[in-house]
């Protein structure tokens, strides 16, 4: 994480994820922070781990952004778990 950032920098987003059965909703929260340039530097804590992330798309919120890229990271766990099952794992 960027050095000198401090809590109150951050953006709490709440995000509804599709749950491991069908038809269950969990919320998440999420924080996030950005520094704006010629792309957009983000990055998404969930608990003690964060991850950073680019976009060059400035025209969308913040909050936006992350719902975008947390239901594909969400939607690319769920495929490699259904992969890991029918023992396609490397």
């Amino acid at each position: 994480m960027p050095k000198g950032i401090g809590i109150a920098d951050w953006t709490e987003v709440k995000i509804e994820h599709q749950g491991n059965n069908y038809g269950q909703v969990d919320e998440k929260t999420y924080y996030a922070w950005e520094r704006k340039a010629e792309f957009r530097e983000i990055w998404i804590s969930k608990g003690k781990q964060a991850s950073p992330a680019l976009s060059n798309d400035f025209g969308t919120s913040l909050e936006d952004l992350v719902r975008h890229m947390t239901r594909r990271w969400g939607a690319q766990e769920n495929m490699f778990k259904v992969l890991k099952d029918h023992g396609i794992d490397r």
